[in-house]
């Protein structure tokens, strides 16, 4: 496998069946039938993910942990107000 520049491979590995899963930084899981994918002259590899921005929002929260505990504080605001608002829906229509 040849890469260039700053590009990085993870995992190279052959494949034996018919299908190839792929687990991204993301926790996104992809699979591809192995008649999906190009087949390139040997020494190439074919890019299966690729993170560009979401690398670099990466890299940026992780070097300011207070802008991940802000994320999380208003995260959990709208998700207590929607719960709020289920709960009185659900009350509402058992009589409650």
């Amino acid at each position: 496998l040849n890469v260039s520049g700053h590009t990085k491979a993870s995992i190279c590995v052959p494949v034996t069946g018919d299908s190839i899963a792929v687990v991204g930084t993301n926790r996104k899981l992809l699979i591809f039938s192995k008649e999906e994918l190009p087949q390139l002259a040997k020494g190439k590899g074919v890019i299966l993910q690729k993170y560009k921005d979401n690398r670099s929002k990466f890299d940026y929260l992780m070097s300011n942990k207070k802008e991940i505990d802000l994320i999380l504080s208003e995260g959990s605001k709208k998700a207590e107000l929607t719960a709020t608002q289920v709960i009185k829906r659900v009350k509402t229509k058992l009589g409650f």
